[in-house]
């Protein structure tokens, strides 16, 4: 955080993107001893994120997995699933963020979201939305807004109208 600070400020940015991704590469798989796409535990975020913030009015999107192609460098690859439909898993992924924001010691303004492949429903991400705002507004932190759409290859977010009609799901 404190290298895309320094260059956001250089470059007069009022946010920066804070990764929340799964363990994603062969460093990480190395430090943590986890298998890639795990979910990150407080051990696993102390290891991968340094603590603090450089300035307290620094304000940051947290860019969570966007459920890509992740290669350990020993051969593995894997894409972790986004099961927004399991509870379980959404609780866990909402753990995850809360304990990075912990690290971070401020809250983000935003948390992208990616909707994952086709089982996930709208109702299950309206579901998922809901659970991060009340999650953040239970930790004391402000959620300004939330980013939370963002179309990738294998999304179930592929058009406009995919878009639109999720919309539907906030604003009947």
């Amino acid at each position: 955080m404190y290298k895309r600070y320094k260059f956001a400020s250089t470059a007069n940015c009022k946010f920066i993107e804070v990764p929340a991704d799964f363990i994603k590469n062969k460093t990480e798989v190395n430090k943590t001893g986890k298998k890639l796409g795990t979910i990150l535990s407080i051990s696993d975020i102390n290891q991968l994120y340094e603590p603090g913030t450089p300035s307290k009015k620094l304000k940051y999107i947290m860019h969570s997995e966007p459920s890509l192609q992740r290669r350990d460098g020993a051969g593995s690859s894997f894409t972790p699933p986004l099961r927004w439909y399991d509870r379980k898993w959404t609780n866990d992924f909402i753990r995850m963020l809360t304990d990075i924001t912990e690290q971070l010691t401020i809250p983000p303004a935003g948390v992208e979201i990616h909707p994952g492949g086709k089982k996930n429903t709208y109702e299950d991400l309206i579901k998922a939305i809901t659970a991060i705002r009340v999650q953040f507004k239970d930790t004391s932190s402000t959620l300004y807004h939330l980013s939370w759409l963002k179309t990738a290859q294998g999304s179930s977010f592929q058009t406009g109208n995919k878009f639109a009609n999720f919309g539907k799901g906030f604003y009947p």
